[in-house]
């Protein structure tokens, strides 16, 4: 009898480390993800002086845009373009609108904006890093510590937040509905950390999205003058005194 029930508990044992097992490897399965097809409905107002904006959000997948600390700084990382016009802006503040898994912590946000290169991103022209923002029904209000002056023309923004996966798990940026504007938003996974083989900036075609923008709106300034150097200003002021003072003498 104590036999019988020693190889019943023994079974028993042997189950549930089989199901422990199992459920670990699944969960290991899921691990970090590239898309989210859970949605916000952010209702936005835009806020007065919005220099660009596209902020109606689809309910098309969301994509991870993100930053890992736990994971070797390893990064997901989405990005769109936008067109600065006139004599160019000075951006103080970025809104975008996302969602997460799980509750995210009050980290930080980093800001990373490029100059275009025949439809990509290029060269890094501006980077804003531990960025405080607020956020209220998935729009999240990402203020610049530094503004970023950026002259006329085409440039890629990417927000990611900064966050551990352990215990916080992932943040995604919602697209934006449709008419698209401008290219096609892109994407890279440098460290490979979904299996997307995507390590470098990608679009983001048809065959996954139904919408192709990403959610965002830049706010600041539009520059009417491309700003004097204070050597430049201090000689401008000395060549007006000198004339006056020439002028002076010669009528004299």
């Amino acid at each position: 009898m104590w036999l019988t029930n020693q190889n019943f508990m023994k079974k028993i044992f042997n189950l549930t480390l089989i199901l422990l097992l199992t459920s670990s490897l699944l969960g290991f399965g899921q691990g970090i993800q590239r898309n989210s097809t859970k949605a916000v409905h952010a209702s936005y107002s835009a806020k007065f002086g919005a220099l660009y904006s596209q902020m109606t959000p689809s309910s098309d997948f969301a994509i991870a845009s993100q930053k890992f600390p736990d994971f070797g700084n390893c990064v997901l990382q989405g990005a769109d373009d936008f067109v600065v016009t006139g004599s160019g802006w000075s951006l103080t503040r970025i809104d975008v609108v996302g969602t997460s898994i799980n509750s995210m912590p009050a980290n930080s946000f980093e800001v990373y904006i490029y100059a275009n290169n025949a439809g990509l991103p290029g060269a890094l022209v501006y980077s804003g890093t531990s960025l405080a923002y607020t956020e209220a029904g998935g729009v999240y209000n990402i203020t610049l510590a530094t503004p970023a002056n950026l002259a006329a023309g085409t440039y890629w923004l990417s927000v990611m937040i900064n966050a551990n996966f352990t215990p916080y798990g992932q943040w995604y940026w919602q697209p934006s509905a449709a008419p698209q504007q401008g290219n096609l938003f892109v994407w890279q996974d440098p460290c490979d950390l979904t299996a997307s083989s995507m390590t470098t900036f990608t679009p983001m075609g048809p065959f996954t999205f139904a919408n192709y923008d990403l959610c965002f709106a830049v706010y600041g300034s539009s520059t009417s003058s491309v700003p004097v150097s204070n050597w430049a200003l201090y000689f401008g002021i000395f060549l007006m005194v000198a004339f006056v003072g020439f002028r002076f003498l010669k009528i004299k």
